[in-house]
């Protein structure tokens, strides 16, 4: 099934006991401009909360805002 996004960020621990990692999957292959990052360990926003967050400033910036206008817009 493809999923009808723009940008899309996955972010997941490799084995979650919170969200299955195979749907994290699955969204990523079903939407066509995704970015998944699985994690190694079990929850991924609990030992990986620096690189988390950084990595989710970073995509926000990249995909949501442009810093060419005097605004904020979405694209």
């Amino acid at each position: 099934m493809r999923i009808p996004l723009g940008e899309l960020l996955v972010v997941n621990g490799a084995n979650d006991s919170l969200i299955s990692t195979r749907d994290s999957i699955d969204i990523a292959i079903g939407a066509p401009n995704a970015q998944l990052v699985l994690y190694a360990d079990d929850h991924c926003a609990m030992g990986h909360a620096v690189q988390w967050s950084e990595l989710s400033v970073r995509f926000l910036r990249d995909h949501l805002v442009s810093f060419d206008a005097a605004e904020p817009v979405m694209r």
